[in-house]
Parts: C-alpha cells; sequence; structure tokens
C-alpha cells in the first residue's frame, strides 16, 4: 500500500473525455514509486482499460533515469483509451451528367438548340451507382465504458419512372429508353419529352426518340419529329411534322400546303384547315375539314353536330361520316374512297418500272434473233462471241426483273381497293357538286342529298344510296 504521505503527493488527472489518466507527481516522488504502486492508484480510481505492465514499467523506468536538473513537477499519462473510429460515409456516382431544361425566351418559345443537352438513354443503361458506408469501430474509455461511433451517411436515391436498383451490385438501371431527369433525389426516365411553350423555326428543330408533348403551338416553320406518340396543346401551324404513333392536336391544324403533316398512327384533333396531312391510321377530327389535301388508311369521322367537310381532296381507304360534305359556296370537294393510297402508288410506280423493262426486254430479245441469225450464217470471232454472252444474261436479268415486278404488281394491286363495303355519311347534306371516286369511276353529286349514306361494295360498280342512320 502506498504510504500515506506519498499519496499526498500523488494528483490523479482524468481528461474529459475520459480516454487519459494523468498523474501529476513530484520528480523526487516519482522516483521512488513502483509498479505495483501505480496499480494500486489505477485501482483505487476504478480505471480498468487502456494500460498494461509493460508500458507502466517504461514510464517508471523512463522517469528514474531523468536527470535531476529536469526535476520538479511530472505529469505522465498512465493510461489511455481507445477513441472510436470514424466511418467512412456512402455516396451516390452519377454516371449521367446532370439535364438541363430547354430554355424558354421571352416570347415563350422553347430554345430547341440545346436540346442535346437531354439525356436519350437507351434501355439497360447504368445511370448510377451507390458506394454502401463503412461502418467505424466503437472506443472505450479508461473506466471500460464503450464510446460509439458516429453512423455514417447512407444515401439513396428515390426511385422515379423506368428505373430499377440491384441490391446486387447497388446499380441503377434504365427498364426503357428515354430522357434522363434528377430532380428532388428522384432519378428517372422519362418517355415522354414535355416542352413548356411554343415550338418556333427561330428556335431550331426537336427530333426526339420517344414521344413529346409540348404545351404551347408548334408554329410555322418549325421541325418536330416524335418517334412516338406527339400531343400538342395548342395549334400546329407548321407542315414539317413527322409523328411515328398517335397524334393528338387539341386545338386545330391550320400549317398550308406545301409540305404535308406525316402521321404513322390516328389523328385526333379539333379541326383541319388548309392543310396536308397524311394519316396511316384513323382521322378523327371533332369540327371540321376546310380545303385541305387528307389522305387516310382508316376512316374519316367528324364528331360535332355541325361538323363538314368543305373542298380540298380527301383519300380514305375507310369510311367518311360528317354531318356536312361540300358546299355550293367553296370549292370543290374532291373525295376517293376505299383506296389505298400509298399501296395504289407503288402498283403505279411498279407498273411504270415494268413498261420500261418491258421495252428494254424487246430490244435484247431483237438483239439476240440478230446475233444468233449471224452465227448461223458465218463463223464470228470470240469477242463476238463475248457480245452475244453479255447480251444474252442482260436479257436474263431483264426477264427476272420483269418477272418480280409483276409479282408486286399483283400484290398491291389487289391491296390497293379495300375489299369491305365503304361508305360515306352525312347526317345532314351532301351538296351537289362533290365528285366521288370509287375505283377510279366518277360519281359527281347533281343533287343535294339530305341525310343520305352512300355506299360502295367491292362487287359492284355503281354506289347504293340510302337513308342516314346514327348506325351508318
Amino acid at each position: 500500500m502506498i504510504p500515506k504521505d506519498t499519496m499526498s503527493n500523488l494528483n490523479l488527472e482524468i481528461s474529459e473525455d475520459k480516454l487519459k489518466a494523468y498523474l501529476n507527481v513530484p520528480f523526487e516522488t516519482l522516483k521512488g514509486l513502483s509498479l505495483d504502486d501505480l496499480l494500486e492508484v489505477l485501482a483505487f480510481n476504478n480505471i480498468t482499460f487502456g494500460f498494461d505492465s509493460a508500458s507502466l514499467e517504461a514510464i517508471l523506468t523512463k522517469a528514474k533515469a531523468m536527470p535531476a536538473h529536469e526535476g520538479g513537477m511530472q505529469k505522465i499519462i498512465i493510461a489511455s483509451g481507445k477513441p472510436p473510429t470514424l466511418p467512412k460515409n456512402g455516396k451516390i456516382n452519377h454516371l449521367i451528367s446532370e439535364t438541363k431544361q430547354v430554355n424558354l425566351g421571352d416570347d415563350g418559345k422553347a430554345d430547341f438548340r440545346n436540346i442535346d443537352k437531354f439525356r436519350q438513354i437507351e434501355k439497360g443503361t447504368v445511370l448510377a451507382e451507390r458506394i454502401p458506408p463503412q461502418k467505424g469501430e466503437e472506443g472505450r474509455d479508461i473506466f471500460s465504458n464503450a464510446i460509439p461511433t458516429v453512423e455514417p451517411d447512407d444515401p439513396k436515391l428515390n426511385l422515379g419512372n423506368n428505373i430499377f436498383f440491384s441490391e446486387k451490385d447497388n446499380k441503377y438501371y434504365a427498364t426503357e429508353k428515354g430522357i434522363y431527369s434528377f430532380e428532388d433525389n428522384v432519378i428517372s426516365v422519362k418517355h415522354v419529352l414535355y416542352i413548356e411553350g411554343n415550338a418556333g423555326i427561330s428556335s431550331g428543330n426537336l427530333v426526339y426518340d420517344g414521344g413529346v408533348h409540348i404545351k404551347g403551338n408548334i408554329e410555322r416553320g418549325a421541325i418536330v419529329a416524335a418517334s412516338e406518340d406527339l400531343k400538342v396543346d395548342g395549334f400546329i401551324e407548321s407542315n414539317l411534322i413527322r409523328v411515328g404513333k398517335t397524334a393528338v392536336v387539341q386545338r386545330g391544324i391550320n400549317s398550308g400546303r406545301d409540305g404535308n403533316i406525316y402521321i404513322k398512327g390516328s389523328l385526333h384533333t379539333n379541326y383541319i384547315d388548309n392543310s396536308h396531312v397524311v394519316i396511316l391510321g384513323d382521322a378523327i377530327v371533332d369540327r371540321s375539314i376546310v380545303t385541305s389535301n387528307i389522305i387516310s388508311h382508316g376512316d374519316v369521322t367528324l364528331q360535332s353536330h355541325r361538323s363538314v367537310i368543305v373542298g380540298g381532296d380527301i383519300c380514305v381507304y375507310g369510311s367518311i361520316i360528317a354531318s356536312q360534305i361540300g358546299s355550293i359556296h367553296s370549292a370543290q370537294t374532291n373525295i376517293v374512297i376505299g383506296l389505298h393510297h400509298i399501296n395504289n402508288r407503288y402498283f403505279e410506280l411498279f407498273q411504270k418500272q415494268l413498261d420500261n423493262t418491258l421495252k428494254i426486254y424487246e430490244v435484247l430479245n431483237d438483239k439476240i434473233l440478230t446475233y444468233k441469225d449471224m452465227a448461223q450464217r458465218k463463223k464470228v470471232s470470240s469477242e463476238f462471241q463475248q457480245k452475244i454472252r453479255a447480251t444474252y444474261n442482260e436479257y436474263l436479268t431483264c426477264r427476272k426483273l420483269s418477272e418480280k415486278l409483276k409479282e408486286q404488281i399483283k400484290y398491291y394491286r389487289m391491296n390497293s381497293i379495300n375489299p369491305k363495303p365503304v361508305r360515306i355519311s352525312a347526317s345532314e347534306s351532301i351538296h351537289s357538286g362533290v365528285e366521288i371516286r370509287y375505283k377510279n369511276i366518277k360519281h359527281l353529286i347533281k343533287n343535294k342529298l339530305h341525310a343520305t349514306t352512300i355506299e360502295f361494295k367491292p362487287d359492284s360498280l355503281e354506289p347504293v344510296y340510302l337513308p342516314y342512320t346514327s348506325t351508318s
């Protein structure tokens, strides 16, 4: 046991964080202390961690070896706890640079010159990866109390549309193609490109491999192409529009006739005025089609009670229904019904090519007959024989081409005319002067017809006139 007079010279100091125990002792007293003395001091103060006999012996040995002139009060560490180790925070590595919104000018037009700033993502693209956190180790103070470590940050992205997070490799994948978006810690791939404002020619062009939704109008001269659906909340005034699927135009279309609007799916709009529109599906128009060229490979249906088709040229593979067709006060209204316009164009194209091929074929045939006659009358040179073979090979190629063209012509002829009955129905009237063509035969409406359905059947060249009903 440490003598009382020695004990009175020992002052134990404990750090505020309880990780250090300091012994303040006069030099002369320190030189007389033993290992057991230090262990007694530690035990008396309930210090149970952060020391060992070897380290305490080393402290005493060092102190006793000190020169006398370095004497005085000594402050020695006799116990050291273990501080907690800091964790490594987790993090998110974004592998796609952040997209920037299309800018809107003061006039409300969308700046499509910045469209390349949108990141168009393919299905299966790795968009980001999560680096998991690593926890730290807890510490222990000199009284053997555990000191907890700090919890690491573990950031995670919220999953938006078309995103899959793989627990296996901690990566975020795009499940569909579209535009990359990262907003408010939400990662997503948007299938539809939303554009606020108008699209104008001064802004540049918008070509997007996906769906497009334009909140404003498409102004005259602007090029807009969407490989999927197009929705326009306002008007379309441009004729430089290409749509891969369905088009919905809330207000209407008035684009001029220099070019054409091309829609692979169906069209739904309020009206079409002074425009050229090609629709491979159905055309559903609420109010009117006026002085326009319309090609539809489906039906043309006008829905409102007072709907009209006035002026222009309508070519439809299916049927037409409206309240009123034609007008005595407007330009001629021409309708071609039951005709698949594209197939008919191919038919005409291949027929023209066949006619030219057959002319060449006849010329080559005459040459071969001439060469044959010459070869029978006299011996011909090897060079002339080569000429005969070349002409004959050209003749065979031309014959094969003509056979293929005949097959194509047969196919497109059969698929140019609708094999089902087609109808033109008007709930109110079909005006005199309206010209209707079916199987290239013209039928001119000479007298105004009231509430009439005109039905054309593939097995008859003459139409049947029926009273209009709501099921027509």
